[in-house]
């Protein structure tokens, strides 16, 4: 048995022995909106951007952070099975090279013969990144009723599908990136003007922040402390539950990690782009077959929606680097397991070309 499936048994024990202690703590959380506090305007919070800008729905009615037991379940494969699948589901991590592998699929849906679905092309209106339970099973019948093959991409947090639908139980897809790297591209995407054309938009002020400065004056925007609720890169694997969005959370650590070792035979690493292609192709072939050739040809296709910015101050990585642990263990788990995955490819002699290195990010 593959070394991925003997680390997907330790995980599954690991996170249940995180379960069992962390269920006799109490439910009754009350939300610390103290992180969405006026930053410099009257009537402008972090929360007033994030909502008005739809990165952030915040919902009452929210699926709970507990699972049930019958659906621990790791993934069973080995770790060079080639995974056939009708359904793959990519909900895109912002600003982890998601646009880039959005288009690679958008130019092999013809040549692969599979549909390919985005948020505004279905029945649910303002596709939120949470959703409700409501909200969610309205989601899994909108995928039921779907024609296959089909590749959904949007950017949301993961949705357990069997919980509606026990026969249903699709492949997901995403992608990670290092942390402190992710969290400054994203503090700068979030000042492009173009994204906020017809819509309110922040003080001016706003725009013209320097993200060293704003960790290091403690701005609201960017102080995130343990027990603050901001999303984060782990909450869209570990789903919708308001723990999800804890900064500082175990819980929400562990059920990502379960939910990627027993739904997404493939997460890929923006820092191991060519490790990612060849993973893609050979684990996920029905979708992504042909593309390493592909691209070695169109190298226009790389770097989508690419957001050069100042880079952080020591002082201020250093700071980050400490309330963004818990993701930057993700992404540790992450690569590790996509480093084990090529590795196992390259032994299984299943990988018959080398990974190109001309082939870059």
């Amino acid at each position: 048995m593959g070394s991925l499936k003997t680390l997907g048994g330790l995980l599954v024990f690991t996170s249940l022995i995180i379960w069992n202690h962390y269920s006799q703590t109490s439910s009754n959380q009350v939300f610390p909106f103290d992180n969405y506090s006026v930053w410099s305007e009257p009537h402008w919070s972090i929360l007033d951007i994030e909502v008005k800008n739809d990165f952030q729905n915040v919902h009452p009615d929210l699926t709970s952070l507990n699972p049930r037991p019958e659906l621990i379940i790791p993934y069973e494969y080995e770790p060079t099975e080639t995974i056939n699948t009708s359904i793959l589901i990519f909900n895109k991590n912002r600003k982890s090279g998601s646009s880039t592998v959005r288009n690679w699929i958008k130019v092999l849906a013809p040549k692969n013969r599979f549909h390919m679905i985005k948020s505004g092309q279905t029945r649910l209106p303002n596709f939120p990144y949470s959703m409700s339970i409501g909200r969610e099973q309205e989601f899994v019948d909108q995928i039921k009723r779907s024609p296959r093959p089909l590749v959904f991409m949007e950017h949301f947090y993961f949705v357990d599908f069997r919980r509606y639908d026990p026969q249903l139980n699709p492949t997901w897809l995403n992608l990670v990136r290092e942390p402190i790297s992710r969290f400054a591209s994203l503090f700068y995407h979030q000042r492009k003007m173009k994204i906020w054309k017809g819509k309110q938009k922040p003080p001016e002020g706003w725009f013209r922040k320097n993200i060293s400065e704003c960790v290091l004056n403690d701005d609201p925007e960017c102080s995130i402390k343990k027990g603050y609720y901001r999303e984060q890169q782990l909450t869209y694997f570990c789903g919708n539950a308001l723990e999800c969005r804890e900064v500082g959370n175990l819980k929400a650590l562990a059920l990502a990690k379960l939910n990627i070792e027993s739904h997404f035979p493939v997460v890929g690493v923006l820092e191991l782009f060519n490790e990612t292609l060849v993973a893609l192709e050979l684990l996920l072939p029905r979708f992504f077959r042909g593309i390493r050739q592909h691209l070695a040809t169109s190298q226009s296709l790389f770097q989508a929606n690419a957001n050069p910015h100042p880079d952080v101050e020591h002082q201020a990585l250093l700071k980050i680097q400490r309330v963004l642990a818990l993701d930057q263990d993700l992404y540790e788990f992450v690569k590790q397991r996509l480093t084990k995955q090529v590795s196992e490819l390259f032994r299984s002699k299943k990988l018959l070309k080398n990974i190109s290195t001309s082939v870059s990010p």
